[in-house]
């Protein structure tokens, strides 16, 4: 089996050619390179480019500081096989949970894919001042979190002040479902790129903003600071934009929310009530998928780029969110094994379906 694995991984992780796939398994019995979360990403053994493979457990892996440039992949999410997560994706019904993940400027460049995480965050950097050590909480650059979901935040605040020598370059949050909020606005955030997502909250409300996206989410609530914000679905009455280009959005459920004289030309809109956008139902991430008749209409039309015109929402754009987060690498969605055979029998019938994720 941690052949199969490694042979899986390495047809979509591009790595470099030293790098090393590490399985991290701490169900009883199961024979893996590591059974707990900080022991891997500490191990010495473990260097940068490596991917830690987080394989399917009832029991979460802990909390890690990352200080390395690592590939975190995980099993994806809602897959518990109950009426609120996505049938026939993965064979296993437990996710591979990752309890909390702080990090340092030596992280820069890490990527977490179909993990289940608690909390991305730093801490209260407030009080600090320029070379004080604990700015590594902070400053790194160029993270990638894909099909993840953040059952708590992202959190990267650091109260009222906003040191302009704390910086985060490069983050890219793409396809994730994110139960809480992200709080983007201790650090200063340069050619951040946010989206097909779906999450509670996004306060990004740093006047240092740079050259920062958000397009085709959606977002409960929005506070936005020097951001292009266009082609998202918004469930809330309150949209907070200081110098911001804000482009085809649609406010479902509240009225009122786009009402800047230039909001109505800018392709702005509000649909109401939210069971004229979305589908619903009881699957948490299934449920913003965009209604027959309101995906079909002009309404539902997202900013055009390039000729093309992408419908609103997570669900929109060539690269859309992907249901449960499954990571883009191939995996086994259907395994079955006869209850019992025969003393006699000198073979088992099994049956081992799989597809591609891409």
């Amino acid at each position: 089996m941690k052949k199969v694995i490694v042979l899986l991984c390495v047809v979509v992780i591009a790595a470099n050619a030293n790098a090393k796939i590490w399985r991290v398994n701490n169900r009883a019995g199961v024979v893996a390179d590591f059974n707990d979360g900080p022991a891997a990403v500490n191990s010495a053994s473990v260097l940068n480019g490596d991917t830690l493979y987080f394989e399917a457990s009832a029991t979460g892996y802990g909390g890690i500081t990352l200080r390395k440039r690592l590939v975190l992949m995980g099993m994806g999410y809602f897959i518990d096989g109950t009426s609120s997560s996505n049938p026939g994706l993965q064979a296993s019904t437990f996710s591979a949970i990752v309890n909390e993940i702080r990090y340092d400027s030596l992280a820069s460049g890490s990527q977490f894919i179909g993990l289940q995480i608690g909390s991305i965050y730093g801490q209260d950097l407030s009080n600090i001042t320029p070379g004080d050590i604990s700015l590594s909480a902070f400053a790194a650059d160029n993270f990638t979190i894909t099909r993840c979901r953040i059952s708590g935040d992202i959190n990267l605040s650091t109260g009222a002040t906003y040191p302009t020598y704390i910086k985060a370059e490069g983050w890219k949050i793409n396809k994730c479902y994110i139960d809480g909020s992200c709080y983007i606005y201790g650090v200063n955030p340069s050619n951040w790129q946010i989206t097909n997502s779906i999450m509670g909250q996004l306060q990004m409300q740093n006047p240092n903003n740079t050259n920062c996206l958000v397009r085709n989410n959606v977002i409960g609530g929005v506070n936005i600071y020097n951001v292009y914000f266009a082609n998202n679905l918004i469930g809330t009455n309150n949209l907070t934009r200081t110098n911001c280009t804000v482009k085809n959005n649609t406010s479902y459920n509240y009225a009122g929310v786009f009402n800047d004289p230039s909001d109505a030309a800018n392709g702005n809109n509000t649909v109401t009530p939210a069971s004229a956008v979305f589908i619903g139902g009881t699957i948490p991430d299934k449920a913003y998928q965009l209604q027959p008749a309101y995906e079909s209409s002009a309404a539902a039309d997202g900013e055009t780029v390039s000729g093309i015109t992408p419908k609103r929402g997570a669900f929109a754009t060539a690269d859309p969110y992907v249901l449960s987060g499954i990571p883009p690498i191939p995996a086994i969605y259907l395994f079955t094994v006869p209850a019992s055979i025969s003393n006699a029998a000198v073979s088992m019938p099994i049956t081992i379906s799989t597809r591609s994720n891409n």
